[in-house]
């Protein structure tokens, strides 16, 4: 039988949401002024691209990890 889970479990696990969330939108900013920077201005739509590329590579490689075990 499952045990239930307590508000320290709902807690937590909003927790980790939470902070998931605020590190994946830092992590987005950051890489989205590193391209920027690199990146000349007319080619500002490559930096983007960029940050989408890897912002998605990202998602799908955890929804396919989090699906390996």
């Amino acid at each position: 039988m499952k045990e239930q889970k307590v508000f320290a479990d709902y807690l937590a696990e909003i927790g980790a949401w939470v902070l998931g969330i605020a590190m994946f939108v830092y992590l987005g900013y950051r890489t989205l002024d590193f391209l920027t920077f690199t990146f000349r201005e007319e080619d500002a739509f490559f930096a983007y691209l960029g940050l989408f590329s890897t912002t998605v590579g990202a998602v799908i490689f955890a929804i396919i990890y989090s699906r390996s075990f």
